[in-house]
């Protein structure tokens, strides 16, 4: 779930986007990549995303800098009609993360809501300090990025090894065995210690132990 931080310029996001364990919390950058004044922050920001900033006009084309959209009509009940408008806001950033996280999903690199929080995270393009920061979150979603994301298979469980002593061993009450664990063997590792216990409470150390038992 992707949701919008909140427009109140507050260093604490607002909720639902504040829900750290089910939720992608994105703010607004501006044009020139920094956080639009309007914007919430704070430790639950995730992302940031172009959200605009309608007071200023930085890449001169004549036009506040908003995000142009057509999701809505003006008008009343009569003369209804579609048009063209620049906004800005939070709610004009969370819909670049919710389409990247869309596209993930439809490539298949990313299957689980985990998967499509490490893709968007990890490949995020930072903008603030390195690593996470609280005004820009991982930083500002990079749809490329985020489609060549791979997800890293967990290592298999360890195995544990398998313990020998060789034999059978006979021997007269007094006389020393020397036992053989040189045919121990570990299947995703190696063995470089090796400890004994003759159950008679004694133990013993090394690959080939000697030992008395009293009977």
């Amino acid at each position: 779930v992707v949701a919008a931080a909140g427009n109140s310029a507050l260093s604490q996001v607002s909720y639902p986007a504040a829900y750290n364990n089910y939720v992608i919390a994105v703010g607004a950058t501006r044009y020139d990549n920094t956080l639009a004044y309007y914007s919430n922050y704070g430790s639950s920001l995730d992302l940031v995303a172009p959200g605009g900033d309608l007071t200023v006009d930085q890449n001169h084309d004549g036009y506040g800098d908003g995000v142009l959209q057509e999701t809505f009509q003006i008008g009343g009940r009569t003369g209804v009609s579609w048009g063209y408008y620049f906004y800005q806001g939070t709610s004009m950033a969370s819909p670049h993360v919710a389409g990247v996280a869309a596209l993930v999903l439809s490539k298949g690199n990313a299957t689980t809501p985990n998967e499509v929080r490490s893709a968007l995270e990890s490949t995020a393009t930072n903008l603030g300090v390195p690593g996470r920061d609280d005004i820009y979150g991982y930083g500002l979603v990079n749809a490329t990025s985020a489609l060549a994301w791979v997800s890293t298979p967990l290592p298999p469980p360890n195995q544990p090894p398998v313990a020998e002593a060789g034999g059978p061993y006979t021997g007269v009450e007094g006389s020393a065995i020397t036992l053989n664990g040189s045919l121990s063997s570990d299947i995703d590792g190696t063995i470089t210690s090796y400890a004994w216990n003759f159950g008679d409470g004694t133990t013993g150390t090394g690959v080939t132990p000697t030992h008395i038992y009293a009977q």
